[in-house]
């Protein structure tokens, strides 16, 4: 895993990480989206918005999760 974050580490510009590590904090660790806000140092939760918004795979997967049970 270590080697993956250097990677992109120098892939990625800062603005790149920043937005990835809210991804992540938002959809891959469950985070509520006012913990992403504190964490990322936003005053206003409308900043962090941008995390919270779905993609067509993370549409997919909730219809195929729900299909399921």
């Amino acid at each position: 895993m270590r080697n993956c974050v250097v990677i992109l580490a120098r892939v990625l510009s800062p603005s790149g990480r920043r937005g990835a590590f809210g991804t992540r904090l938002r959809w891959e660790q469950g985070a509520n989206l006012i913990t992403v806000a504190r964490l990322m140092g936003h005053e206003n939760v409308t900043t962090t918005a941008i995390y919270a918004q779905a993609t067509e795979d993370d549409l997919a997967q909730a219809v195929e999760t729900f299909m399921v049970e």
